[in-house]
């Protein structure tokens, strides 16, 4: 394994550049669509059901998507695989843009739930790929302050979109859709093309050091994975933490005209408190977490003090509080949604030390995005029949939940850091866990060197 000192500054930026700038189209493209959502109605004929079809579709997929995309990341190209899945979900998109056009109908359903599909299916390559190739150009010990600023291109792909959506309002009807969907999916083609001409996986693949009397590493089976320490613990909270987040995601602007009755537009002004507040504590997480060495221990704090934010914030008819509270929530929820599975994936791989990171992101995010999925289905009938409290005091002990299996982690690691409920893991050989943790030994030695 290469040290942090072989490092090229330059390829490590265009890496964590490029990735970043994919995942930023993606999210473009992702908001552009849903704010496309009353265009859709009005002029393609698509009704409200049909798009929540359509969403619950893209979500399902998606997090199916991703345990596939983990698992062919260990096995392909990763350039390749996050050029191609950017470019096909471009493809995707244009398709659905230009469907009217080449005579396809608004009422053709199947044909619009299998571009979304397709859709789907090719934007889940760009999470595995991402964080693989990020984690090949860092270190360990900055992996918290690392991937809290990465992730933040969900948060910024969304503002973007919403600008987008904005500066195209002045054109009426149809006339704004054809752009509002295309110019996304010209910026994927755009990042697509780059990502493949600049992008080179680092040195810092977490690989077992070669032994001559060891045999030729292999790509590890999905069920393997699935037992390294931690790994469904984890997949677990985060999907906790997924299915709060989505619902706030889909739904707090309509909570927020209808709790403090106000007009939707003010409305999506104050909701952009909580991505403020996800950004601020992404960031302040990540550095908090690289210090104390402590990941499991800081998110299970957060998502315990956002269990109690949520579980008062339905109940809130002042703006003013509104926005604070939703604020904190958003700082509180932020390390664990950016951070378990980016930081927390290549940790996984790393004290394992075995070249899984991608299989982890995929397990991670797949597991989450399709129980957020099944969740988003719930809070929708849910919220035509009980009230925004109630709602949000579910939504609060789902975190609580979260915030538990974080503490179960804790503790759990401080006995063993390798070893994961009462599960056998002597298939893992000793010589893995002793070059997982000089590796980590290794790159502290270094961090303390270099103060």
């Amino acid at each position: 394994m290469q040290t942090p000192q072989t490092i090229r500054p330059s390829k490590a930026a265009v890496a964590f550049g490029l990735t970043y700038a994919g995942h930023f189209a993606i999210h473009v493209s992702r908001k552009a669509f849903a704010a496309a959502h009353g265009e859709l109605e009005n002029n393609w004929g698509f009704t409200g059901g049909f798009l929540g079809i359509l969403d619950t579709m893209f979500m399902m997929v998606y997090g199916v998507g991703l345990l596939v995309s983990g698992y062919l990341a260990e096995r392909m190209d990763p350039v390749l695989l996050i050029s191609v899945g950017t470019g096909g979900a471009a493809a995707s998109m244009i398709l659905f843009a230009i469907s009217p056009l080449i005579g396809i109908s608004g009422s053709a359903y199947s044909w619009y739930i299998i571009l979304m599909c397709s859709y789907a299916g090719f934007q889940s390559a760009s999470m595995p790929c991402g964080v693989k190739l990020v984690d090949s150009w860092y270190p360990p010990s900055s992996h918290g302050k690392v991937f809290s600023i990465w992730a933040t291109h969900a948060i910024a792909g969304n503002v973007a979109g919403l600008l987008l959506a904005a500066l195209l309002d002045f054109l009426e009807g149809s006339a704004s859709l054809l752009p509002l969907l295309l110019i996304p999916a010209g910026l994927l083609v755009f990042t697509g093309i780059l990502q493949k001409a600049f992008i080179f996986q680092g040195p810092m693949q977490h690989q077992p050091v070669e032994r001559e009397d060891a045999p030729q590493q292999e790509a590890i089976p999905l069920r393997t994975v699935l037992r390294l320490p931690w790994v469904r613990s984890y997949a677990l909270a985060f999907a906790a933490c997924r299915i709060v987040d989505v619902a706030v995601f889909f739904w707090v602007v309509l909570f927020l005209h209808e709790n403090l009755n106000v007009p939707t537009s003010t409305a999506a002004l104050i909701a952009m408190a909580y991505d403020a507040g996800l950004v601020t504590g992404s960031f302040l997480s990540g550095k908090l977490t690289d210090s104390v060495n402590s990941r499991p221990g800081v998110f299970a704090t957060c998502l315990f003090a956002a269990s109690l934010l949520a579980s008062i914030t339905g109940w809130l008819t002042s703006a003013a509080a509104t926005v604070i509270t939703i604020f904190i929530l958003g700082m509180f929820m932020g390390g664990p949604i950016m951070l378990i599975s980016t930081a927390i994936a290549a940790e996984i791989s790393t004290k394992a030390n075995l070249p899984v990171t991608a299989t982890v992101v995929g397990i991670l995010d797949g597991t989450g995005s399709f129980l957020a999925a099944l969740g988003e289905i719930g809070v929708g009938f849910a919220s035509d029949g009980v009230g925004w409290g109630f709602i949000f005091t579910i939504l609060s002990f789902v975190l609580l939940i979260g915030s538990a299996l974080c503490l179960y982690i804790h503790y759990g690691e401080k006995k063993d850091p390798l070893v994961d409920d009462e599960e056998d893991y002597s298939e893992f050989s000793n010589d893995h866990r002793e070059i997982g943790a000089a590796a980590l030994r290794s790159d502290t030695s270094n961090e303390t060197k270099g103060d």
